[in-house]
């Protein structure tokens, strides 16, 4: 099976922002993101700079 690899960060964002909310949490903890990546899913290096290092990597 190929993955997809993500290269909308519009797409990303929304994404993020769903398992934010499934989760009663803000975007930016680390638990969103790991969920997000936990489920196999990957992106483009482009789109990792814009949406997951602000939100996770910036000392938030």
């Amino acid at each position: 099976m190929k993955r997809k690899i993500y290269s909308d960060p519009e797409e990303v964002r929304k994404e993020l922002q769903a398992i934010a909310d499934e989760l009663n949490l803000p975007i930016n903890d680390e638990k969103v993101g790991f969920t997000w990546t936990g489920d196999g899913k990957s992106m483009t290096p482009e789109v990792m700079q814009e949406v997951l290092v602000p939100l996770y990597f910036s000392g938030n």
